[in-house]
């Protein structure tokens, strides 16, 4: 088509000398040709596919239905956490960022419709002249005229509303990304603060034994039956236990700014209301893992990937528009009353000059296109593998929970009876201390892994894809 249009435009520009509405009508018919053929310039997009396998290697049934919209953290019946998720959902920067992202692309779709793709000028002007006495009466002595033009590359406006549509697909997308963000990052600093809160109550109850035997240790001294080495060595397993706690208090406000900044609120009242304190997160339902194939709906980001793929497929058809013409309509219409003039036409401007710079763009276009399709390709695969990580995680951390929570049982047993027995004088004061700093390290060890299943239990949560649905009303209508 490209060389017809080069080709028969001298011919056409030749004609208009002679022919002028003639002409007007040759040119129409060539640019209507040339709408019609080049109304889908570029390839059309069809969604990419991949191989997944029909389950993860360590199972999971098939959901009914999306994840996206399921609040399960309410699985963990902490009412203050869910109080914090709510207010956080609705005040956290980054969610609002992307939501700000999605109305900038909301707008950008709408500059990309048919009408806001056509460009055009109207002026208007008046000018008077100066005529001789010979002429006076045969011309008037002020002209007035206006002048239209109007003109579009009108063979790439769909796939330019394509691309900008898919765009704002991506950004809202982007919005649910920002969003499962958010809900892991505030999760977690909270089953962190949670496990810190919990370690410092160990380690003053780990205090408390401590004292209780520096003070059986200093009165057997007192009576002579202790040694002051006993009481040296009682004092400095206090010691070293108490110099644990500003680390661990420490820890705790970390988490708990963090979870202040999440939310978007002061820091001081959200302090106080948690060193009320609470138990520890433990989840009592496990999350719906689904298929592999599930996750192309409920991940956010795998969504977002494959817009943006669509978008870098429409921008090549945007790109090889340039290398067509583009059509334009002007002329010169007269306003003066006894004056019958007007003059309007069509043109056609084509890329002569520029086609080989345009075609490079359009080549660069492809490529990126086909860099979006493997970006696609390596998302979903790293979100299967997410899930799996995660879901072993899972599974290996509850039977660490249940295998130290019978440790804990034991110790503890273990020390009571060694505490009796340092009392009857049958065992020795290292004896004791030993059974104490074990019982205290095995209920750090439990804390620590049940911290540790609420994180694993949150990951998957987040690596299927649950529960970042928000509804539509956050985005801005104007």
């Amino acid at each position: 088509m490209l060389p017809e249009i080069e080709t028969a435009r001298p011919r056409i520009c030749q004609h208009f000398l002679g022919v002028r509405k003639n002409c007007r009508h040759a040119i129409l018919s060539v640019s209507l040709s040339f709408l019609a053929a080049c109304s889908g310039v570029g390839p059309d997009y069809a969604p990419p596919t991949i191989a997944l396998a029909d389950s993860f290697v360590e199972g999971g049934s098939a959901q009914k239905g999306e994840t996206t919209q399921i609040q399960w953290w309410t699985d963990l019946n902490d009412r203050k956490l869910n109080d914090i998720v709510t207010q956080g959902l609705g005040q956290n920067l980054r969610v609002h960022a992307a939501l700000q992202a999605a109305n900038a692309a909301q707008a950008n779709a709408r500059a990309a419709g048919v009408t806001n793709q056509i460009g055009g000028d109207l002026s208007a002007s008046t000018y008077r002249v100066d005529v001789d006495a010979d002429t006076v009466g045969l011309l008037p002595d002020t002209f007035r005229s206006a002048t239209l033009s109007a003109g579009s590359a009108l063979a790439g406006i769909g796939r330019r509303q394509e691309q900008a549509l898919a765009s704002l697909d991506a950004a809202d997308f982007d919005v649910g990304t920002a969003r499962l963000a958010y809900l892991s990052s505030v999760v977690g600093a909270y089953i962190d603060a949670r496990y810190y809160q919990e370690r410092l109550e160990l380690t003053r109850q780990s205090i408390a034994n401590n004292r209780r035997i520096l003070e059986i240790v200093q009165r057997e001294r007192d009576i002579g039956q202790a040694a002051e080495l006993n009481v040296a060595q009682a004092k400095a397993q206090l010691s070293n236990v108490s110099a644990q706690l500003p680390t661990l208090e420490a820890a705790f406000l970390a988490s708990v700014y963090g979870i202040a900044t999440l939310v978007s609120e002061p820091a001081g009242p959200l302090l106080k209301n948690m060193q009320a304190g609470a138990l520890q997160p433990t989840p009592k339902t496990s999350p719906r893992i689904g298929t592999p194939a599930n996750l192309l709906r409920n991940r956010p980001d795998i969504r977002a990937t494959e817009r943006r793929y669509a978008a870098a497929v429409a921008s090549i058809g945007v790109a090889e528009a340039k290398l067509y013409p583009t059509l334009a309509l002007s002329g010169t219409i007269s306003l003066d009353g006894d004056s019958d003039g007007s003059l309007f036409g069509p043109s056609l401007t084509l890329p002569v000059f520029s086609r080989g710079a345009l075609k490079a763009r359009r080549d660069a276009a492809t490529a990126t296109a086909r860099q979006a399709e493997i970006l696609w390709r390596a998302s979903v695969e790293q979100a299967v593998q997410d899930v799996q990580s995660a879901q072993s995680a899972y599974r290996l951390s509850r039977q660490k929970v249940t295998r130290l929570r019978e440790a804990v049982s034991a110790n503890r047993t273990a020390f009571d009876l060694t505490e009796k027995a340092y009392q009857d004088g049958a065992i020795e004061l290292l004896d004791l201390l030993k059974a104490e700093l074990t019982l205290t390290q095995t209920r750090g060890l439990l804390a620590q892994a049940v911290q540790q299943n609420a994180a694993n239990w949150l990951r998957l949560q987040i690596a299927t894809g649950s529960g970042w649905a928000a509804p539509r009303e956050d985005r801005d209508e104007g």
